[in-house]
């Protein structure tokens, strides 16, 4: 009886099947709405502007390459010549200062000299109205004493006297209109003479702009021999930032991608070969989050949706991976929740389980029999 239990527990071991698995590395990366961005030329990266995960608009900066062909002999003769214009537009922007401060005085002392006689102005029309009065009511009484003198009324004496008065006041009257019109014409050349100067401290700071510009350009040429900008090609989120100072990049070589943060994320996992002869699509796998703790990583569900055939180098990849073999890429449909979705983001490690297909515990056991009778 116990030979017969043995052999029935065998039996039903033997019988019992078993679901084999695969862990492999993959990473998340957005379904559509990437930009790979790439330099222009071979040289190095000086300046990094933009990090990692970080928004930036169309036309931004993102980094500065100074080109190879500039690193060498080129470089100092490069850098002299940014140095010299550098110093050439400081000693333009001391002049321009210069020049604008004394436009101020200038105009300041020339403004005042003009309220001086503005001040004066209506002082001599006041006083050249009262003497006009005077003048008139002089002249009248002159003839009033022309007309007593000839009927003998008054003694001529008298009126050589009025007229001597009369005279009197009408050349102090010539000389007053001689003053305001005297303070006329200083207030007219002072106006002139600021008309005059205003022209030509504009003209003189129109020169000094051309030459800044001029020097501008000649510094830009310089710089745009030596570096070049690598500007963002449209709006988005930095990812895959491969880009670091002192780094060596080439036309072939993505600096970085920027992703278009709407976009749903997929997930890419690597095969190695041992592994991608036994993955196919249909098959169901769970991952999680590389370098978390089990009982801390949320664990996600997908499909595999579709095999490459043909293997990629891992340096061709876009994020970094601890792997040294050519891997084949898998593309998963993730079942997940939309609080799990939200989370995704581009550029994350993640750790896949690919469940195999379901086998035979006897098949297992006799597999290396029928691997070494197959080779003979």
């Amino acid at each position: 009886m116990l030979l017969l239990a043995a052999l029935l527990g065998l039996a039903a071991v033997l019988a019992s099947s078993y679901a084999s698995k695969v862990r492999v590395m993959g990473y998340t990366e957005p379904a559509s709405g990437v930009t790979k961005v790439f330099p222009s030329d071979v040289g190095v990266v000086t300046e990094l502007h933009v990090a990692e995960g970080e928004w930036v608009a169309a036309g931004a900066k993102l980094m500065t390459i100074t080109l190879q062909r500039y690193l060498s002999a080129h470089q100092g003769m490069g850098d002299l010549q940014v140095l010299q214009l550098e110093r050439q537009l400081r000693e333009l922007a001391q002049r321009q200062a210069l020049h604008q401060q004394q436009q101020v005085d200038a105009a300041g002392l020339l403004d005042q000299r003009e309220r001086q006689q503005l001040k004066l102005l209506p002082l001599l029309e006041v006083e050249r109205r009262s003497h006009e009065q005077r003048q008139r009511l002089l002249a009248e009484r002159v003839t009033a004493m022309q007309q007593l003198t000839k009927r003998g009324a008054i003694p001529k004496l008298q009126l050589a006297q009025a007229q001597a008065d009369l005279l009197a006041l009408e050349l102090a009257g010539a000389g007053l209109a001689r003053q305001h019109l005297e303070v006329s014409q200083r207030l007219g050349d002072i106006r002139a003479s600021a008309r005059s100067q205003r022209t030509q401290m504009e003209l003189e700071a129109s020169l000094q702009r051309s030459e800044g510009m001029r020097l501008k350009q000649q510094l830009h040429e310089v710089q745009a021999a030596q570096r070049t900008q690598v500007l963002a090609p449209v709006t988005g989120s930095v990812s895959f930032l491969q880009a670091r100072v002192g780094k060596r990049v080439a036309p072939n070589q993505a600096l970085l991608n920027l992703v278009d943060t709407s976009a749903s994320q997929g997930v890419v996992l690597l095969l190695p070969s041992r592994a991608a002869a036994q993955v196919e699509p249909g098959q169901q796998v769970s991952l999680r989050y590389l370098g978390q703790p089990p009982q801390d990583s949320e664990l996600f569900w997908g499909e595999i949706v579709q095999v490459s055939s043909t293997p990629v180098s891992v340096a061709d990849l876009d994020v970094p991976v601890p792997l040294s073999e050519p891997v084949y890429r898998a593309k998963l449909q993730i079942q997940e929740t939309r609080a799990a979705a939200a989370r995704l983001v581009p550029g994350l490690l993640v750790e896949a389980d690919i469940r195999l297909e379901q086998a035979r515990l006897w098949r297992w056991l006799i597999r290396p029999a029928l691997s070494a009778w197959q080779r003979l």
